[in-house]
């Protein structure tokens, strides 16, 4: 608690602000589907007055499809990183940070259809630069079975586009070789001088970021949930990070 108190004071008491917060899982809980994991009125109300707050700039970095993310949050005045870093929202304007062929897209599509036609449950999100099997309505033991089996198939593929294949929470993903959350935390810290700066994320993915971040004066990391991390700090649950983020 010690810790949090102290991250709460050098908020209050900086001038240059970076908040950069995953969407699911961090703020909102899993669902059945992305489109289902809507934002709360409370996570609405806690975004906006961040927004409201000088000298704080707020960032939503997630895994989510531009169009996805923009859906659930786009009316905010914050900025936003997808697909993991390919493409950015910054100052109310999208912009692609990732320029890669696609031509990999049809080989690893043919892989997971093949799985979702014999696992009962899962089915596929497209993104721009992503492929991402979803198997959280599916058995739990059977969904992590054909997820480890579906890794060894997406491998040799993988490789030979120089791919990324993402092991996540109840999702297998394949995403372009060059987009990387830590990659896109790093440049926007370094875009200002930041007095504090706040990282808050639970997936494999968010990792990068608290790697990225680790080394930088007044960052403070925070992994949501259990297992070892490379985050300074851990909290249980979105609700423990909701109310978190109230405080400050």
């Amino acid at each position: 608690m010690k810790s949090i108190t102290e991250m709460i004071k050098k908020f209050r008491h900086a001038s240059k602000r970076l908040i950069l917060l995953d969407y699911d899982g961090t703020l909102v809980n899993f669902a059945p589907t992305p489109e289902e994991a809507l934002p709360t009125q409370r996570v609405v109300d806690i975004l906006a007055k961040l927004c409201t707050c000088p000298g704080t700039r707020v960032v939503i970095i997630t895994g989510r499809s531009r169009t996805g993310i923009e859906a659930m949050i786009g009316h905010l005045s914050l900025d936003i990183v997808a697909e993991h870093g390919a493409v950015m929202k910054l100052n109310g304007e999208w912009k692609y940070t990732v320029l890669t062929a696609d031509s990999w897209k049809n080989k690893i599509l043919g892989l997971l259809q093949d799985y979702v036609a014999n696992v009962p449950g899962s089915f596929i999100e497209k993104k721009d630069f992503a492929l991402t099997w979803h198997y959280r309505q599916c058995d739990g033991k059977a969904g992590t079975v054909a997820a480890a089996e579906l890794i060894a198939q997406l491998m040799p593929v993988a490789n030979e586009y120089r791919l990324k294949v993402i092991d996540g929470n109840r999702i297998v993903e394949v995403v372009a070789g060059n987009s990387d959350k830590g990659k896109a935390a790093l440049q926007l810290a370094q875009q200002q001088a930041y007095d504090f700066i706040l990282a808050i994320g639970d997936d494999k993915t968010d990792e990068d970021m608290f790697a990225a971040l680790r080394e930088l004066p007044s960052c403070f990391t925070i992994k949501v949930g259990k297992g070892e991390t490379a985050a300074g700090h851990q909290m249980v649950n979105v609700q423990e990070v909701l109310l978190f983020l109230e405080q400050i």
